[in-house]
């Protein structure tokens, strides 16, 4: 007996979920239609993905990934990365990778002198900026920013000092280099979309 099939969806009413597994099902073309930046589509996914990367703690597999024990501490590079392919297979345009070098007297330097995040279409996309903390210019004392920033208010990421942007292509977005596929990225990835569900 054979199965139904389900009508698919136009993309713009799929989930981003499903337009990942849409577009790996009719290949990468599929997934570079053209889709506008949406600030608050923008929030929502990277609000899961963070979920998602969270949700990893304490599961049987965890042990293959202690570098993420510090989450989000040091973890900025392998998020960005992860989240940027995310987004580039979910068919978003001009993601772009940020990184910068921590010079600010406003961002407390504990150990940590470097971060990176995603711009998409010049919305900030910021999933571990929470591992900082920020000098209060009034009052004094010291806050965290919150764990999930989408904005387009660079008040924060102004204070790093930045190299130029880079266009998260296949090649950079794709984790093919050797280092990547040994520190099992390509599984970490996997194993996150599999959250998303």
């Amino acid at each position: 007996m054979a199965r139904a099939r389900r009508p698919r969806q136009p993309a713009d009413m799929m989930d981003p979920y499903e337009r990942v597994m849409e577009a790996r099902r009719t290949g990468r073309e599929k997934a570079r239609a053209r889709r506008p930046a949406d600030e608050k589509v923008l929030r929502e996914v990277a609000t899961k993905f963070r979920r998602a990367m969270e949700g990893l703690r304490g599961e049987e597999h965890w042990d293959d990934f202690k570098w993420l024990n510090g989450f989000p501490r040091s973890c900025c590079v392998i998020t960005s990365r992860l989240l940027g392919r995310y987004l580039h297979e979910a068919g978003f345009l001009g993601v772009e990778g940020r990184s910068g070098e921590n010079l600010s007297p406003w961002i407390v330097r504990d150990e940590i002198y470097h971060h990176t995040w995603i711009e998409v279409q010049g919305i900030i996309v910021d999933l571990t900026a929470d591992q900082f903390k920020v000098i209060r210019r009034s009052g004094g004392g010291t806050s965290r920013p919150p764990g999930v920033i989408v904005t387009t208010n660079r008040i924060f990421h102004d204070e790093f000092l930045c190299s130029p942007k880079k266009e998260l292509t296949e090649c950079w977005c794709e984790p093919q280099r050797k280092e990547w596929a040994e520190a099992g990225w390509p599984q970490l990835y996997e194993r996150v979309v599999a959250k998303l569900r």
